[in-house]
């Protein structure tokens, strides 16, 4: 799962002003501010860039870690910014921030049961509304699994469907209450809450199949299929296709000793006038320093030679590399006109389209 519009966007920009604002320093604690108003404004790129001087100068300060770890998640990132956030709730055990946002991040992966145990912590450390707003929504996501499994058993024996000791009329599911889903129940939360509901989800006269995706990660495809199965669709099918990404050329100085000497480094490159770098925190090239991800070749060996005039021994790597894109389909009987419209509200980066039920 990419996690759901409450609980991506809003969330983590919520979480973001409310750390901005309580930073104790009042010179970065400005600085945060304006990091914050770019990532609240969707500018996360300009967010990032505003936020590396930061991280290079003092990259233990909680708030700047918590701004980094939601920075990450905006960009796609989630297994850093989890990263972030876990080490940052473990050295800063009174910090609520970082348990909501590691909630937010659980529940995209489907981990729903920590993103639960996320959630109270976090509420026993700063009670607040979007917490409990959030915690709404990881119950409305345990009840409809709940439903899910009473279908599964009573498909196989009808013994989960069954009131005990009553015969055998049927327990009713959220959808065959009167009226459709149980009104101001979680599973009214799960099904109709979501902004992004189609407008007209009203019966077709037969069934509409539909494809979408181009998808490489597995979470968001999750999220997708379950997007799809709460508005009423039937996914039936997944499929993998096999793409290369364009290569690109990154220009970075290889690892130093560690994170204290990367900064340094960070640091010293930047007093002299460059630009556009960042230390880097993960993976075989962690500590090292990133000057940037070229498209075009002649771009790359400039900067390296504007690198190496200033004595820096500067490297390139090739970037491209093979990647998976998942693919779904599914069937419903909504207006295909209305489903679509929700998707691309939802998921703007994906299209969907009909397709022959054949």
């Amino acid at each position: 799962m990419r996690f759901n519009g409450p609980m991506k966007k809003g969330l983590l920009a919520l979480c973001t002003l409310a750390a901005v604002l309580s930073a104790a320093a009042a010179s970065i604690d400005e600085s945060l501010e304006r990091v914050a108003a770019l990532a609240n404004e969707d500018r996360i790129a300009e967010a990032r860039r505003a936020l590396d001087p930061l991280l290079a100068r003092d990259a233990d300060h909680p708030r700047v870690r918590l701004l980094d770890g939601v920075l990450r998640a905006r960009e796609g990132r989630a297994e850093e910014a989890i990263e972030v956030f876990d080490r940052l709730r473990r050295d800063h055990p009174e910090m609520s921030e970082p348990w909501n946002n590691l909630a937010v991040l659980y529940a995209a992966e489907g981990r729903i049961d920590e993103a639960r145990e996320a959630l109270l912590a976090a509420l026993e450390r700063r009670p607040s509304a979007i917490g409990y707003a959030n915690l709404a929504e990881i119950h409305a996501k345990l009840a409809r699994r709940a439903w899910e499994r009473a279908r599964e058993l009573g498909a196989e024996g009808k013994a989960g469907r069954r009131l005990e000791g009553a015969g055998e009329r049927a327990a009713p599911s959220p959808r065959d209450s009167p009226g459709g889903p149980v009104s101001g129940g979680l599973a009214a939360l799960a099904a109709d809450a979501s902004p992004d509901r189609a407008s007209d989800d009203s019966p077709a006269e037969r069934p509409t199949c539909l494809r979408g995706g181009g998808i490489e990660d597995r979470r968001v495809l999750a999220g997708a299929e379950e997007w799809l199965e709460s508005r009423g669709a039937e996914v039936f099918a997944l499929r993998r296709e096999r793409h290369r990404t364009p290569e690109n050329f990154q220009v970075y100085l290889p690892p130093l000793a560690d994170r204290e000497a990367a900064a340094a480094a960070a640091r010293e490159i930047h007093d002299r006038g460059v630009r556009d770098i960042d230390v880097i925190r993960t993976g075989r090239l962690e500590n090292g320093i990133s000057f940037g991800v070229y498209r075009v070749t002649e771009n790359a060996r400039r900067r390296v030679a504007s690198l190496e005039r200033l004595g820096y021994p500067v490297r390139t790597r090739k970037t491209g590399k093979v990647v998976h894109r998942y693919f779904l389909e599914a069937r419903s009987t909504a207006h295909p006109e209305a489903l679509r419209a929700a998707w691309e509200r939802r998921f703007p980066d994906w299209p969907l389209e009909s397709v022959d039920c054949g």
